[in-house]
């Protein structure tokens, strides 16, 4: 089993799948992860799921990262790029198929993107 000793979160914001460049280890740290999702939560939350996917970690020491991440922020990646105006007014930014205009961005091939720096210890 391992222990999670230190980490940094990087928010990278909304990227486009396509572009995204991805996330490196630096001196300080040994590993990362990277999640993605519709809100900077989600990917957080894809980012902590995917750590103990792949590794056999003791949850008590997940605390401090879960706690970060009950700060992040959860609207919508379309909140962000698409304006109100380009919905109809019974349509709401959850919706597939609910622009009005051929102006407005198309965010359906972008995410948030979450990257967490991490050393991990033997217990």
């Amino acid at each position: 089993m391992f222990k999670l000793k230190d980490f940094e979160v990087i928010g990278h914001g909304i990227e486009n799948s396509q572009y995204f460049q991805g996330c490196g280890t630096t001196r300080r740290f040994n590993e990362v992860i990277t999640g993605c999702g519709f809100s900077e939560k989600e990917a957080f939350d894809d980012a902590i799921e995917q750590i103990c996917m792949t590794w056999e970690i003791d949850h008590a020491s997940l605390e401090p990262l879960e706690k970060e991440c009950e700060k992040a922020d959860d609207k919508d990646v379309d909140f962000y790029l698409c304006p109100e105006d380009c919905f109809d007014s019974e349509d709401s930014f959850d919706s597939e198929d609910s622009f009005d205009s051929e102006d407005c961005f198309d965010s359906k091939e972008c995410y948030f993107y979450v990257s967490i720096r991490f050393n991990l210890s033997r217990n």
